[in-house]
């Protein structure tokens, strides 16, 4: 792991699906993203079962200018969706972040305070309708994360949610209420960046899927909508974002597969590649877009931390890395 200047993780450790930092101070903010080099990523095909590590440079000669990609609002219409024909109740639940079996009992590691979470009543607009309920399984294990439609085959999602033995994946776009959305879609190829399985560093907590065209041809970018995205750059304290997914504490409470999220502020602790913020998450929203008041991704929300005695909710800042992977799937 590359250390930052004037950044200290003396522990960083992952209990319950919770980070812990201790002894943190603040990252020195003038430190840039390296765009000479090429980043190393996993790219995982799941219909043979191999993987193969490519490298990926910046070719998008913007130097510091911020890439952006705008969104796609979508064509399609909602349809009701069998999740007992595409789910996996046979194998055992687990936390994608530890890999362990999920307890019955429900304990808030992530919600800061009072629980501010609110459910989406109507997920056919944007940018709810490019959120998506993502199942990933393996011969004995079933777990859920979060994401968004980020091209017309992609979705983001964390790098930790893929990072083990996948079987077979489903995402779900625009899920409500256990039955409502657009279709669902086979995931064919995942990438993520190899720091993360060498460090399992945050800062590289981000993946990519591609999906394949549903039963009838349809692409998932041009059905439920792609959101519209940006890279970070700096975020100043108490800047309004908000984040949305598919929390497991939720399904469990009201037996219903449905989008909770919320608004909130950035944290005054900053970093030159993550965001913290005050917004509750809890597991099975890993891979959540951090949003700006333009409903712009500008992050990818992964853990709740402990910086110090607070508790905090973060993710990594989208940034060239992302972008450069981006486009090359886009391709």
């Amino acid at each position: 792991m590359k250390l930052l200047s004037k950044l200290v993780f003396s522990t960083l450790l992952m209990i319950g699906g919770q980070a812990t930092i201790t002894n943190v101070s603040l990252a020195d903010e003038s430190i840039k993203n390296d765009q000479s080099s090429e980043t190393n990523y996993i790219q995982y095909d799941l219909e043979t079962q191999t993987q193969t590590i490519i490298s990926i440079g910046d070719e998008t000669e913007l130097g510091e200018e911020k890439f952006s990609s705008p969104e796609v609002v979508g064509t399609g219409e909602m349809e009701k969706v069998d999740l007992n024909s595409i789910g996996a109740s046979d194998k055992t639940p687990i936390d994608p972040l530890t890999g362990q079996p999920l307890e019955e009992k429900i304990t808030p590691f992530v919600i800061i305070g009072e629980d501010d979470r609110r459910q989406v009543a109507n997920t056919s607009i944007m940018p709810y309708r490019a959120l998506t309920y993502i199942e990933f399984a393996n011969l004995l294990n079933t777990w859920t994360c979060s994401g968004g439609v980020i091209g017309i085959d992609l979705v983001v999602t964390n790098a930790h949610c893929v990072d083990r033995t996948v079987f077979s994946s489903t995402v779900v776009p625009g899920i409500n209420n256990n039955q409502w959305a657009y279709g669902h879609y086979r995931v064919t190829h995942i990438l993520y960046p190899q720091e993360y399985r060498e460090t399992q560093s945050s800062d590289y907590d981000y993946a990519i899927l591609r999906v394949a065209p549903d039963s009838e041809g349809r692409h998932i970018g041009n059905r439920a909508g792609i959101l519209s995205w940006s890279e970070a750059g700096s975020i100043t304290e108490n800047t309004l974002l908000k984040t949305y997914g598919y929390p497991g504490d939720k399904i469990s409470e009201n037996r219903s597969i449905s989008m909770w999220g919320m608004t909130g502020r950035s944290d005054s602790f900053t970093h030159p590649n993550l965001v913290f913020y005050n917004m509750d998450t809890y597991f099975g929203q890993s891979g959540s877009p951090v949003l700006n008041s333009t409903n712009t991704m500008i992050a990818v929300h992964n853990a709740g931390y402990k910086i110090g005695n607070r508790d905090i909710n973060g993710g990594p800042k989208i940034r060239r890395h992302f972008t450069n992977l981006f486009n090359q799937m886009n391709q």
